[in-house]
């Protein structure tokens, strides 16, 4: 979404846009009593990695690049 004054949230339609290493990115994480969830897509490498914990104070976000890390590589 880019705001009226030409700010841009790199939010809409609940995902977050980015980059990852140079890579345009788009993604969404969440919570809900004691679980987490973290999904990111990089589109032009036709990829997609989730991560899932039962553990409220595990980071689902380090885990999931964790896991693409391994995969760029």
């Amino acid at each position: 979404a880019i705001l009226p004054d030409g700010t841009d949230t790199h939010y809409g339609f609940g995902w977050r846009t980015g980059e990852h290493e140079g890579r345009w990115t788009v993604g969404h994480n969440g919570m809900v009593a004691g679980f987490v969830a973290s999904f990111l897509r990089i589109p032009d490498e036709a990829m997609a990695v989730m991560a899932f914990a039962n553990r409220y104070r595990a980071s689902s976000t380090e885990l999931r690049n964790l896991v693409l890390e391994v995969f760029l590589r």
